[in-house]
Order: structure tokens, then C-alpha cells, then sequence
């Protein structure tokens, strides 16, 4: 025990520093020979992962996975205590080349209206979620942990190798089995348009704009101020900001501009720390997610909500505007696909309200449905609603929803 505090002593800061820079590339100059297997070896991942285009999807994730660890096999038995580096490399590599094999899909499209780095982005990441690559991510960071544990205790180097292929082994059967039995999946852009376009209520027109803007008076008065309520209770900054997720500015708006119900209604349905820890979702981001996964894909909370949420959405979003800017001619096309997402947002909300809340043509059956779709009884959004309906928030979102409704810029 007292080597080992002694060597996390002296030598924790180690591999992040210039000194553990250069005692990588001692090790390559020492052993030269080595490294070019080494590198060699990753090439030929490299060039496989690029062969597997054609295959099922299913069979070339565990292929990938068999051949990833295969690499790892080999990287322990050669370089030993000096691994860790080499499977950073590994992980870069499988997280960049993914993303090359992931774009290869025939069904991607409406993926390609975005710029280079977010289809970059956005490719790398699914794969990476897809095939679970973070078990391998994990067990570098935990070998990097490791290997000074082995060292301290003076183990020599076949029982370190030993040590190092045993906890590898058991990373590989947990990945392999784990996308085996994955449900995780998800759809192309084009599908989640087609999909939201079925909605005979307002549709996505990604032609020339038409000359009646017919889907401006879809709205009664009536549903104008239930859309009100639901934008109030659902995302009060949901035309404040062209972001579709939640930012640190609607963090920041929210603090300043203190709820209407605040001390006229307690909401007695969970702690503070659990209403924050499961966090919250834009009008966006509760309607897409109702596409773009798989079925049975939503049981998988920590996936769903690092990309579906925070990548899938608002690329997505992205997407759509830049495909719809072309329409409008090079000289207005940069300004178009800014403006565009403000009457996307107002599609996007219609949808909400009649695929969500499945057009609720009464208060009653809008809160009921409301009431189904979160964590707050009936009675609580029927007080809420007592006291919104006579504030100034109501004309305020009803300006909201007008104003972007007739944008000139639109999907109409």
C-alpha cells in the first residue's frame, strides 16, 4: 500500500504531462518495430471499417466490435503498460471512421443539407451510441487507472498483460452482448418528415413557397389561447430564442422572469432534486423523438437524451431550414435559412398540439391530455389555467404564435 501512495504521489499527473508525452515516444524510439505493427494494425481496422457498407447493420456493429477488441488483444501483448495511448488512438479512430461508415447508408438525404462539420457530428456520434463505443472509452480511462495499480504492487510483465487481457475480455462480452439484446435504433431525416407531413393539420411544404398562405387561419380564436396555456406551461421561451434545446439563456430567462403561479400553487408531486435530475425537454424535442426512435428505443434514457435531444433535434431542424432556404434563390438564401426556423417553430408547435395533445377542442380535453403527459394532476393545470387565463401572458403568446405565423419567410 505504500507504493502504491507513493506512486500516485509522485506520478498522478504523469501521463498528462510533457513528461508522459515524451515517455510515449521513448517507448517508439526504444522499440520502433513495434509501433509500425502497432500502427499498421490500426490501418487495417481502419480500412476494414470501411468495407463494411454493404453489410446488415446489426452484423457489422458486432463485426466492428470483434475487430475492435482483436486490436486491443494485440495493442495489450505488444505495448503492454504503455496501452492506454495506443487505444486513445483506437478510440479517435472508431469514433471518426464510424461516422464514415454510418454516412454510407443509402437512406440518408435531408442528412446532407448540413455543413460538413455537423454531418460529421452527427454521423460519428450515432455510431458511436449505436455500437456502443463508450465501454471502450471506459476501460481506457479505467486501464489508465489500472496499469499504475499493477505497477505499484511489482507485478512482472506476463501477469500484467494477464491482468490487462482479462479486464479487456470482459469489456468485449459486455459490448458484444450488449448490442445483441440493444433496441436502440433510429430513423433518417427524410422519414421524420414524411412521418410529421401525414398531419393533414399543417404540413412541411419544402417547395416553392405558395401563393395563399392557407395554413395561416388553421387556428380558432379558442385554440389560440389553449396553445397559449400549453406554451406557457410547456416552453415559456419557446419563441424567445431560435435554439431547440434548452440553453443556459433559457436558464437565464426563466430566473428572471419569476412564474405566475409562484407562491399561489405547490406542485406536491416530487422533490426538487428529482424534478431537476430528470430534466426537461423543448416542444421540439417532445415531438421528434416521437419519430426518430425505434420502437422501444425510449427506455434507453441517457442515449435518448445525449442525442436525440442535443444533436438529432436541432440538426435535424437544421436540416429542414437549409433544404427550404434554396427555394428562396442565392441572394436570399443565407437570410431565409435563419428566418425559417421561427415558422418552424410555429409548425412544430401546431404539430405538438395536434399529434401530442391530439387537438384537444375544449379546455377540459386539453388539460386531461396535458395532465397524461407529464407528472401534474388535473386539478393543479386547472388552477394554473384559473390564473393564466386572466394575466397578460395570454395576449403576449397569442402575439407570439401570430407574429410567427406569418413570417415571410415560411413553409407554407
Amino acid at each position: 500500500m505504500q507504493k502504491l501512495l507513493r506512486y500516485y504521489g509522485h506520478n498522478r499527473y504523469d501521463a498528462l504531462s510533457l513528461k508522459g508525452v515524451e515517455k510515449m515516444f521513448d517507448y517508439i524510439r526504444k522499440d520502433p518495430e513495434q509501433f509500425i505493427t502497432i500502427f499498421t494494425v490500426l490501418s487495417a481496422l481502419l480500412l476494414n471499417l470501411l468495407g463494411f457498407s454493404d453489410e446488415d447493420v446489426k452484423k457489422k456493429k458486432l463485426r466492428i466490435i470483434l475487430l475492435s477488441y482483436t486490436i486491443i488483444f494485440m495493442l495489450v501483448l505488444s505495448a503492454g503498460e504503455n496501452v492506454t495511448f495506443f487505444m486513445f488512438l483506437l478510440n479517435v479512430s472508431l469514433f471518426l471512421f464510424g461516422g464514415l461508415i454510418y454516412s454510407a447508408n443509402m437512406d440518408q438525404d435531408l442528412e446532407k443539407e448540413l455543413n460538413l462539420f455537423q454531418f460529421f457530428i452527427y454521423n460519428s456520434s450515432a455510431w458511436f451510441l449505436l455500437v456502443q463505443n463508450y465501454v471502450i472509452l471506459i476501460e481506457t480511462i479505467v486501464l489508465f487507472i489500472l496499469i499504475p495499480i499493477v505497477r505499484a504492487f511489482n507485478f512482472n510483465s506476463f501477469m500484467t498483460k494477464v491482468i490487462l487481457s482479462v479486464f479487456s475480455l470482459i469489456a468485449c462480452f459486455m459490448q458484444y452482448f450488449s448490442v445483441i439484446k440493444d433496441y436502440f435504433d433510429l430513423k433518417s431525416f427524410s422519414v421524420v418528415l414524411k412521418e410529421l407531413n401525414k398531419n393533414r393539420e399543417v404540413t412541411l411544404n419544402m417547395e416553392h413557397p405558395k401563393p395563399d398562405n392557407s395554413n395561416l387561419n388553421i387556428l380558432k380564436n379558442n385554440q389560440k389561447k389553449l396553445l397559449s396555456f400549453v406554451l406557457y406551461c410547456e416552453d415559456k421561451n419557446f419563441f424567445e430564442s431560435k435554439s431547440n434545446t434548452i440553453s443556459f439563456v433559457d436558464l437565464k430567462m426563466k430566473w428572471e422572469k419569476p412564474s405566475i403561479f409562484k407562491d399561489k400553487i405547490t406542485l406536491n408531486i416530487e422533490s426538487k432534486k428529482r424534478k431537476y435530475f430528470r430534466g426537461y425537454s423543448t416542444i421540439e424535442q417532445q415531438l421528434i423523438r416521437q419519430f426518430s426512435m425505434a420502437p422501444y428505443s425510449y427506455r434507453y434514457t441517457i442515449r435518448r437524451k445525449l442525442f436525440n435531444d442535443w444533436v438529432y433535434t436541432p440538426l435535424f431542424c437544421k436540416a429542414i431550414c437549409n433544404r427550404k432556404s434554396r427555394v428562396y434563390g442565392k441572394k436570399k438564401k443565407r437570410i431565409a435559412r435563419k428566418e425559417l426556423m421561427w415558422n418552424l417553430k410555429y409548425i412544430f408547435l401546431i404539430q405538438y398540439f395536434t399529434i401530442i395533445l391530439k387537438t384537444p377542442s375544449n379546455l377540459k380535453e386539453l388539460i386531461e391530455e396535458m395532465s397524461k403527459q407529464s407528472r401534474v394532476s388535473v386539478e393543479v393545470y386547472e388552477k394554473m389555467y384559473t390564473i393564466f387565463k386572466d394575466s397578460d401572458e395570454v395576449n403576449y403568446y397569442i402575439e407570439q404564435i401570430e407574429k410567427n405565423a406569418s413570417r415571410k419567410f415560411n413553409f407554407y
